[in-house]
């Protein structure tokens, strides 16, 4: 299985949702546990389509004919992974941590079906980019193709914390302080990875270590 689609998520509880939700599933295939029949006849023709949807409502064709729509997919695999937590084991990662993961899951999923994104402006990285953008696009006024937006676009992303966006978000009250519990000495990563591509897909994002636990708030 090849996850790796493209990933600048600077929030730690997204990449939690991520890393986790992603995790229920390979665990309930792995248990055969019963899940819906959503094989979809190309599940790569709509990527695109999805990811700049935030309604969800990308109509996505079955392999056995008919049609579902992107968030129908979620809520689908959502019901599914909140039936396996009532009997999955507790191990590897606790389930009290998995518990908040599907709770994430649940509000997001709820904010895309009613299009309010208030409970979950300061935990999902998109959200937070859309409202910090679109305040400096209130401000400037401007149209969204601003090259001051662009900029903003791009450094939001930076990961030099004198610089970047995301950390001043924090400091603005619009992200969550959820931060990763990592020793007091543990220096800030600034340096580049060596580019082996099994080096960065065996490392943690967050922290940039070959291993670690992913919980509801980051990693430990």
């Amino acid at each position: 299985m090849h996850v790796i689609v493209g990933d600048s998520n600077m929030s730690e509880p997204t990449f939690a949702l991520k890393v986790g939700s992603m995790l229920l599933v390979i665990e309930m295939l792995e248990a055969g546990f019963d899940l819906p029949d959503m094989e979809l006849a190309d599940p790569i023709a709509h990527i695109r389509d999805i990811a700049g949807d935030p309604t969800g409502s990308t109509e996505l064709t079955l392999a056995a004919g008919g049609t579902i729509t992107a968030l129908e997919v979620q809520q689908n695999t959502l019901e599914a992974a909140k039936r396996w937590l009532l009997q999955r084991p507790d191990e590897g990662t606790p389930n009290a941590e998995m518990s908040r993961v599907v709770d994430l899951w649940d509000r997001v999923l709820e904010a895309i079906a009613d299009q309010d994104f208030s409970a979950v402006d300061t935990e999902i990285d998109w959200v937070i980019k859309r409202k910090l953008l679109t305040q400096f696009k209130d401000r400037l006024g401007c149209d969204w193709d601003h090259p001051k937006l662009a900029q903003i676009d791009l450094t939001y992303h930076d990961i030099n914390p004198s610089v970047v966006c995301f950390t001043c978000s924090n400091a603005r009250g619009w992200r969550s302080a959820g931060s990763t519990t990592l020793p007091s000495n543990t220096p800030p990563i600034t340096r580049r990875r060596p580019p082996a591509r099994s080096y960065v897909a065996n490392s943690c994002a967050p922290c940039g270590r070959r291993s670690c636990r992913i919980t509801s708030t980051g990693c430990t």
